[in-house]
């Protein structure tokens, strides 16, 4: 599993190149880049779905999904290969890290209270 950035679809407007060059998608100045994008048009692939929450269990991280928390390439490619899963070009990839079990589970009214005043929340990344 890996990545090459040399091109990327962000865009299937017809009439319109949906590849971008990687100085695009390395310029965060770039606005044709974002999720917005799949709110206006979709996007259709085939997904992956995999448990990171049940993996970080199994190994006895202590993992709360409402931390910054990085979620190594590593232990994607692990659950994959756990899943005998072979990924295939324009696969989309999500990860379950369990927000909701954490919110409704393992947080107190306070602390839920206390997480919506952040600023800037926190939560497990990719």
């Amino acid at each position: 599993m890996g990545w090459t950035p040399t091109l990327l679809a962000a865009s299937s407007r017809r009439g319109k190149s949906c590849l971008l060059p990687t100085a695009e998608i390395q310029d965060r100045s770039n606005n044709h880049i974002g999720i917005h994008f799949w709110a206006q048009m979709g996007i259709a692939g085939r997904g992956i779905l995999r448990d990171y929450a049940s993996y970080s269990d199994r190994k006895g991280m202590n993992f709360n999904s409402f931390t910054l928390h990085e979620v190594k390439l590593a232990e994607i490619q692990e659950i994959v290969r756990e899943c005998n899963i072979t990924i295939q070009k324009g696969d989309l990839l999500f990860l379950r890290v369990g927000i909701t079990c954490d919110w409704d589970m393992k947080m107190s009214v306070a602390e839920k209270t206390e997480y919506t005043t952040k600023p800037v929340p926190e939560l497990a990344a990719a």
